[in-house]
């Protein structure tokens, strides 16, 4: 959807700054704002809840520009005909961000998106989803470092639990299991290895055991799966 917006051209003496709704000046966190009102490209591109500052191209945003929005959201960084392409920084209103690569007007390439609850993904991104090699880390001290495909683990990784809790003066060790999946579950050949030195090898479809090579065990393996490794998904708009 196309947006109505209004170019203008920014004093010399006072450059124009964005502001949010309630007045509170956003400053930028990588790029030299300064520099880039220097460029004869400079401009201000207003929206009907939003600000453009930065360079422009035949009326689009393109080169290196800030966009606040009302609603407290804002992003930092390289542009290509009016999309979000290149390395650039983005703040939600709820506290979760994005810092990396985009293509487009989507997350491509490397980048790392934190929630605001401490959860983590640091890895590879297409069009907006995890997607390749990553490490996924839980608020509760859960990780996983491996393939992924669309957003969901897929491939070979390997998934630790935190067991226990961590009043310990030595560090917690949980289970663990090595080897393939699918969408989030295990699939095809792993091994699980237990905190308790049990130890399972054998194969999955969809996190049920199908065969065991070896097992040395003293209780019913119950299948873990991946919790919120790979959720909140979430993909940057194109409408901007």
């Amino acid at each position: 959807m196309k947006e109505k917006s209004q170019q203008e051209s920014a004093p010399q003496s006072s450059p124009l700054k964005c502001r949010l709704a309630n007045g509170k000046e956003v400053s930028t966190r990588f790029i030299d704002m300064e520099s880039v009102r220097k460029s004869p490209l400079f401009g201000v591109k207003r929206f009907a809840d939003s600000c453009y500052e930065g360079e422009l191209r035949d009326g689009q945003r393109h080169g290196k520009g800030i966009m606040v929005y009302d609603s407290g959201r804002m992003y930092e960084g390289e542009w290509a005909n009016d999309l979000r392409d290149g390395k650039g920084f983005e703040g939600y209103a709820n506290g979760n961000t994005f810092e990396g690569e985009y293509v487009k007007g989507k997350p491509s390439g490397k980048g790392i998106y934190a929630w605001n609850n401490g959860e983590v993904y640091d890895g590879e991104w297409k069009e907006g989803l995890k997607h390749g090699d990553g490490i996924w880390k839980g608020v509760n001290g859960d990780s996983y470092i491996g393939e992924w495909r669309m957003s969901k683990a897929e491939g070979y990784g390997v998934h630790i639990w935190k067991n226990g809790t961590s009043r310990s003066i030595k560090p917690t060790i949980g289970d663990r299991y090595e080897g393939e999946w699918k969408a989030c579950l295990k699939h095809g050949n792993g091994t699980d290895i237990f905190a308790n030195g049990d130890t399972y090898v054998g194969q999955y479809q969809f996190g049920i055991i199908l065969a065991m090579k070896r097992a040395k065990a003293s209780r019913q393996d119950t299948v873990n799966t991946p919790g919120r490794m790979a959720a909140p998904t979430w993909a940057s708009s194109t409408t901007d």
